[in-house]
């Protein structure tokens, strides 16, 4: 009875330490934001404030190092430079002054993502790079996270790029 105790007392210990330890990809992916205030919808406007626009970058950082070490080989870095960020939607200030902080989602206003990057393995060689101007277009028609997750169709076009290219 003690050999069992303590033989499940290892696992759980064992388990515990597995759930708590970082990815070991974790640290493949790197994303350096190239100019931020000129960004199409992070630059410094009458309706962001600059918490805000911290927040976002934080918020899609986080987001496309956690979806591109998925993607990433151990050993292989990806580095992304951002050169620009558009969210989907645009404010319409026309329709009415209580309307100013609500963002219009339609296909006319996709979603837009400019980056280059490179892909580099263990010693540091690039294997392979490339520039990126990604669009949302398409992607109004297709279902989204819309309801789960914050700036949906970046994540969607950023997904879809990874999939796509690794």
């Amino acid at each position: 009875m003690n050999t069992t105790f303590n033989t499940m007392l290892s696992l759980l210990f064992a388990v515990m330490l597995l759930a708590t330890a970082p990815p070991a990809s974790a640290e493949s992916v790197t994303v350096e934001w190239v100019d931020p205030d000129r960004f199409s919808d992070v630059a410094e406007t009458a309706s962001r404030t600059d918490r805000e626009r911290v927040s976002i970058l934080n918020h899609l950082e986080a987001f496309f190092v956690q979806q591109g070490s998925k993607h990433i080989s151990e050993g292989r870095e990806l580095h992304l430079r951002v050169t620009d960020v558009d969210l989907a939607g645009d404010f319409e200030l026309w329709r009415s002054p209580q309307l100013h902080d609500v963002r219009f989602v339609r296909d006319i206003y996709p979603a837009r993502l400019q980056f280059t990057w490179e892909l580099m393995d263990a010693d540091g060689a690039v294997l392979r790079e490339g520039t990126e101007r990604l669009s949302s277009f398409d992607t109004y028609l297709q279902p989204t996270r819309v309801d789960r997750e914050q700036y949906p169709y970046i994540k969607e076009i950023y997904r879809r790029w990874l999939s796509r290219t690794f």
